[in-house]
């Protein structure tokens, strides 16, 4: 199987994402960034019996990050089609166009995107009204900054913690892997509390960071529409903008474009 999933993950992170979903069998699950699909059809090959069980994927990219005459998702159907009747991909858009219009709420979420602030900070703001309440949240990459700086060929890469901030500010009970002489793996797991709400101001001040690249006018806009309308909080909003203010001055400041 391995050769033709593309996991982007070795067998250690693989079994701990297989046995959280074999051991607590959700039913709702979405996966947010996509890339190939080799964690699709891992979440698809894991949920394939439990009945009602079935994946949403979303990725902004329509097409495979890595290679651009191939679609996102492109190994599920190619290789494991017999998994894709219980898989929806939605692609092109914000995360949270998609599930404004699915109108579901989640059990579960896999979260590996861009790694680079704001990324999963903003994904983690849109998919949060739309999970149950004690959902599962799957992190990967939670110490990749520090695996990207261990290879001395890659010390100039752009690397942020933005998946370990998050692992440190979510409001739940949190499992990290460990390997040999107590190693870390570059997985996590957090099963959320309830009352999520009274945390919504700590999950806001994550964004009072600098930003590795600035949204476009219409992707701000837009969560700031959503903002507005799945939060019903000024504050909340007011933070929003006081973190896209910042950053927009920062990139001013040091000649960047946005």
């Amino acid at each position: 199987m391995r050769n033709k999933s593309g996991w982007e993950m070795d067998e250690n992170q693989v079994l701990f994402l297989n046995g959280i979903i074999r051991k607590y069998l959700p039913k709702n699950c979405l996966e947010i960034g996509v890339s190939q699909g080799g964690s699709s059809i891992l979440i698809l090959n894991a949920i394939k019996d439990i009945k009602n069980s079935f994946l949403i994927s979303i990725d902004l990219n329509e097409n495979y990050y890595k290679n651009n005459s191939k679609k996102t998702g492109w190994r599920v159907k190619k290789y494991f089609s017999e998994l894709s009747d219980k898989w929806s991909l939605y692609t092109g858009d914000q995360p949270h166009k998609f599930l404004i219009k699915l109108k579901m709420k989640y059990d579960f979420l896999f979260l590996d995107t861009a790694h680079v602030s704001p990324g999963e900070l903003f994904n983690i703001i849109e998919v949060m009204p739309f999970l149950n309440e004690n959902a599962i949240i799957v992190l990967h990459d939670i110490i990749w900054h520090r695996l990207i700086i261990d290879k001395k060929s890659e010390l100039k890469a752009k690397v942020t913690p933005t998946n370990l901030n998050i692992m440190t500010f979510l409001f739940g009970d949190k499992i990290f892997l460990k390997g040999n002489e107590n190693q870390l793996y570059n997985i996590g797991a957090i099963f959320l509390y309830k009352n999520q709400k009274s945390h919504y101001k700590e999950y806001f001040l994550s964004l009072m960071v600098i930003w590795d690249y600035m949204p476009n006018i219409t992707q701000l806009n837009d969560m700031r529409i959503f903002i507005k309308k799945y939060y019903n909080d000024d504050f909340l909003l007011e933070l929003f903008n006081e973190a896209v203010d910042f950053n927009k001055k920062f990139y001013r400041i040091h000649n960047k474009t946005y």
